[in-house]
């Protein structure tokens, strides 16, 4: 069995090569091939990867976005004849092998096309564990079950999992595709799962596998950027995967979580009213990809 890693990296500082590290460390028994798609990245991060023999660096001349450098390391990995392909955050860490626990998992029932373990990471001091998504049709976003302990159950179904930690079997990017890279940057991970749902595959998280998650080294929470993004993403998703019925049926909650989320940035964020709008506006016109 042949795995490829896939790690997206954009001015990652350290935490790319601490990434990189304890994963090497972690994953010597399989027959691997560690991909590393960086996305012009201005901080020389990517120099103490460089001249590593066990890592396959892809370097773009241009910020990508997540969705545009995630569909490079697919096509290398199954260049490569990968027969899983495993995403990464290049914020992430791993203290023990978090593979084996989910490919057994996704062995033992074939109807399983995503997996994915729990995310392990620090919000105001308390440990928390991500185990996934609900998405809600009414208010049309997704839900992360963050959980205080540890769960007793081993498996559990979920809608999506986050893309810092997504291993799909090499069938299931045959019959699925690539990412959307109109998305740019976030809800793409989600996108992708309800494309895997509508091919008739399961996703699903196993809890005794984990791995560690700093948080997010390339869009700060709140930031302009992640405002924008998210904004326009959202209402994307909506239009990309609901039908005529979905919307109709479900447009006052759509609608109710909107005027929400911008009562709510308004209130914690007034400076960025502009990024919001700016995502609401070029969601209207139609504009999609990287942001202008």
């Amino acid at each position: 069995m042949r795995v490829g890693f896939v790690i997206v990296s954009f001015n990652g500082g350290e935490d790319l090569a601490n990434c990189v590290i304890s994963l090497l460390k972690v994953s010597k028994k399989y027959n691997r091939k560690v991909i590393v798609v960086d996305n012009d990245s201005k901080d020389r991060s990517v120099e103490k990867i460089k001249k590593s023999n066990k890592v396959i660096l892809i370097l773009n001349n241009k910020n990508l976005g997540y969705a545009g450098a995630i569909n490079k390391g697919i096509q290398k990995a199954v260049s490569l004849d990968c027969d899983y392909l495993v995403f990464l955050n290049q914020d992430t860490f791993f203290k023990n092998d978090f593979l084996t626990e989910i490919i057994l998992g996704m062995e033992s029932d074939r109807r399983v096309g995503v997996g994915s373990g729990l995310i392990v990471f620090t919000k105001n001091g308390k440990r928390l564990y991500d185990g996934g998504g609900k998405f809600n049709h009414f208010l049309g976003r997704g839900n992360h079950f963050h959980l205080s302990n540890k769960p007793s159950w081993k498996k559990m179904e979920v809608d999506y999992m986050a893309g810092c930690l997504m291993v799909l079997k090499r069938e299931v990017v045959e019959k699925v595709g690539l990412f959307d890279e109109d998305y740019f940057l976030g809800y793409e991970d989600v996108d992708y799962c309800m494309k895997v749902k509508n091919k008739g595959y399961k996703r699903c998280v196993f809890s005794k596998s984990e791995i560690y998650h700093k948080g997010s080294t390339s869009l700060k929470l709140l930031s302009g950027d992640w405002i924008y993004y998210w904004t326009r993403n959202r209402l994307l998703f909506i239009k990309k995967n609901y039908c005529v019925t979905q919307l109709v049926v479900n447009m006052i909650g759509i609608i109710s979580y909107s005027l929400y989320f911008s009562f709510m940035v308004f209130v914690k964020s007034p400076r960025r009213t502009r990024d919001l709008f700016g995502g609401y506006w070029d969601f209207l016109s139609l504009k999609a990809g990287e942001r202008c």
